[in-house]
């Protein structure tokens, strides 16, 4: 995902970030994070078109 190669460690700038810190931090702890890349896309999906 394009927006992980320009996240930057406490910066949060939006929902995206939000979920790849969440999704960092679960992967250091164990290894293995339910929130894939393609969960975030969707939610981002989701989002948008709700507020259409």
């Amino acid at each position: 995902m394009r927006l992980q190669t320009s996240y930057r460690p406490g910066n949060i700038r939006g929902l995206v970030d939000v979920c790849i810190l969440n999704q960092l931090e679960e992967l250091t702890k164990t290894g293995n994070s339910w929130l894939t890349d393609e969960h975030i896309k969707g939610l981002i999906f989701d989002t948008l078109a709700a507020g259409m």
